[in-house]
């Protein structure tokens, strides 16, 4: 059973179940917890690559663009859930453009069969979502602090993260 916040039930209009969450991914439901878990476990590794390159070479524009995110990302309200669900595919993306590498984000945009959504949002526990909105800040002060180890170590802890949220919910 699902903890979700009463927001996040607003969202997506009503409470998700495993099926509706899958067939909004990609279409139909082929996903088993073992797919699932390889998926993640790339992307861990591209976002955390991502992530360290773009500590490593953004730019003052690049910066100041991420910056910008960390009110949106960072806050830890259910009410900010709906808005979250709509802008964390983009806000993943900034980062990954700032890596400057055009490729990673093709890959990262390859392994995304199952993106952070309103569905999923709806699964997300208060808890769970005060855990994510301190992962982003973390990872926006990493990235926009030029520390390429911690800005890696905390996209990987991330996206396993969220993995653990997904595979206990719907598994």
């Amino acid at each position: 059973m699902s903890h979700a916040p009463r927001s996040a039930r607003a969202c997506s209009g009503s409470w998700p179940t495993a099926s509706s969450v899958h067939s909004g991914a990609a279409g139909s439901c082929t996903s088993t917890p073992r797919r699932r878990s390889g998926t993640y476990e790339v992307r861990a590794g591209l976002e955390a690559h991502a992530a360290r390159l773009a500590a490593l070479r953004t730019t003052a524009e690049e910066r100041a663009e991420i910056t910008r995110w960390r009110e949106r990302m960072t806050s830890p309200t259910v009410d900010s859930l709906c808005d979250r669900a709509s802008s964390n595919d983009a806000f993943h993306d900034t980062i990954t453009a700032a890596s400057g590498n055009p490729r990673l984000l093709e890959m990262i945009h390859a392994n995304r069969l199952f993106h952070f959504n309103k569905r999923i949002a709806a699964l997300y526990s208060p808890e769970e979502i005060a855990v994510t909105s301190r992962q982003h800040g973390d990872l926006i002060t990493a990235v926009c602090d030029g520390d390429a180890d911690r800005a890696g170590e905390t996209a990987r802890e991330h996206t396993e993260y969220s993995l653990e949220i997904i595979l206990k919910r719907l598994f």
